[in-house]
């Protein structure tokens, strides 16, 4: 099944790239700058209507068109069709489709794809992370004061994690991509992606992906995660305890 879903995340990959430099209606959703495309919506119904002919017994949680209920089913598919939307609509190629197929609220599967940058993550459960067709097994840094790490925040947040970290750790990292930043970390290119503010369709494939490679997720307080926590790290195991200690500072 999951070969299917590839070739059809591709097909959605063209819908992108198609309408790069096309004109397009942008819509506010929250607030000017919380923004959906039509090319978002047009991902997403294709995904959704592909997806349920390959599936029809499965439920469907996606960021758009109100889809954004917990499934009653114990299977579904949770999708974000175009993650980065503000970057896809001013030609930032950190973007991506993302796909995951859940069981009982545990994604068995990831998909990430960034057509623009021509580079895609994968996971299935028992089988391990590729990216772009190879295995990978993440070298994380041993320390906190060694690590790279990316932030996904409100603008005031943001701030208050650059003072605490920024004398911490080597370097922080801004993608505006929540899928591809927790993609980055069980690749190893990342070590920690902390979010503050996250939704299921932004983090389920990348879930799916740091637990393939032995990787953390888990809540500001240091308890595990699930994909609908609202506050998260990824990280690996070794700066873990480190990264819980300074988040808890601004908690307090």
């Amino acid at each position: 099944m999951f070969e299917k879903v590839e070739k059809i995340v591709e097909n959605a990959g063209e819908i992108l790239i198609n309408n790069l430099k096309g004109n397009y209606n942008t819509y506010s959703k929250k607030d000017k700058h919380d923004i959906v495309t039509e090319i978002d919506m047009k991902i997403q119904d294709y995904l959704k209507n592909e997806l349920m002919k390959l599936t029809p017994n499965a439920g469907f949680l996606a960021e758009e068109r109100g889809n954004t209920d917990k499934p009653k089913e114990n299977n579904y598919w949770v999708i974000d069709p175009i993650d980065g939307t503000v970057n896809f609509s001013r030609g930032f190629p950190e973007n991506c489709i993302s796909v995951s197929y859940v069981e009982n609220d545990e994604p068995v599967f990831g998909l990430i794809d960034s057509p623009q940058m021509s580079i895609k993550f994968l996971s299935i459960k028992g089988k391990g992370l590729f990216i772009n067709g190879e295995k990978q097994t993440p070298r994380w840094s041993k320390t906190l004061c060694d690590s790279m790490i990316t932030i996904g925040a409100n603008k005031k947040e943001m701030a208050n994690f650059i003072n605490i970290l920024s004398d911490k750790v080597m370097r922080i990292r801004l993608i505006g991509s929540a899928a591809i930043m927790g993609a980055y970390v069980a690749s190893g290119y990342a070590d920690a992606f902390i979010f503050s503010k996250s939704n299921s369709w932004d983090i389920a494939a990348a879930y799916s992906m740091i637990k393939e490679v032995g990787g953390e997720v888990y809540n500001f307080d240091g308890e595990d995660a699930d994909i609908f926590s609202k506050r998260i790290i990824f990280s690996s195991k070794y700066i873990k305890d480190d990264l819980i200690k300074l988040i808890k500072k601004l908690e307090e």
